[in-house]
């Protein structure tokens, strides 16, 4: 068997990295002297750590953060803010994530809701979890026009089987203290609260 045929043969099994990382220690006489045993964990780690970085960026890119650039270490601790820094790392662990709790963030408006939500859906997909960012008065909006074009029941079920699917899910919840919400629009609060709890599903809301 050739070395060529040996790379296209990763390439058809979609080891591109791999295959490259190949052609380079063929093409480098320094590894003429790395034992193969060296040679070929270099290159089962080089393959490896590919894909965990390109799944990352795929669940960071489905997660459709608001602010995908938050960072848990750029969160701001200034004292008027009066943010418990011992609490935020251990939250970062998401350890709340395993044992099935739920995440509240409140505050005024401006004072960095949006920014401190990503920052921990943020540390859900480096931990490779399925993370999706929502904002709820768009969940409603679909909601409601599902309910007047007669797709209610069909909606209700695709976002019950989205809700199973997705283990950790970001509810941006925007709430006008001078509005007065509808009877069906308290009911889809209810029913995506009272379902999620049913699954022991992660709500992190706003």
């Amino acid at each position: 068997m050739t070395n060529q045929s040996t790379m296209d043969k990763l390439i058809e099994m979609r080891l591109t990295t791999m295959a490259d990382a190949f052609r380079n220690q063929l093409n480098d006489p320094k590894f003429k002297e790395v034992p193969f045993e060296d040679q070929f964990g270099m290159l089962v780690d080089i393959e490896y750590s590919s894909r965990k970085n390109n799944r990352l960026k795929r669940l960071i890119k489905n997660a459709g953060f608001d602010q995908p650039e938050a960072n848990i270490m750029d969160i701001n601790y200034t004292s008027g803010r009066k943010l418990n820094k011992e609490l935020i790392r251990r939250l970062a662990t998401c350890e709340y994530i395993s044992e099935h709790r739920n995440l509240f963030i409140t505050g005024a408006t401006g004072c960095g809701k949006t920014y401190m939500a990503c920052a921990f859906g943020m540390e859900a997909c480096k931990q490779y979890y399925n993370t999706k960012y929502i904002r709820l008065p768009d969940l409603l909006i679909d909601l409601e026009v599902a309910r007047t074009d007669g797709n209610y029941k069909k909606v209700i079920y695709y976002f019950r089987i989205f809700f199973i699917s997705i283990p950790i899910i970001f509810i941006h919840c925007v709430v006008n203290p001078n509005s007065n919400p509808s009877k069906i629009t308290l009911y889809h609060i209810l029913f995506i609260i009272s379902h999620m709890t049913t699954y022991h599903i992660n709500w992190q809301t706003i």
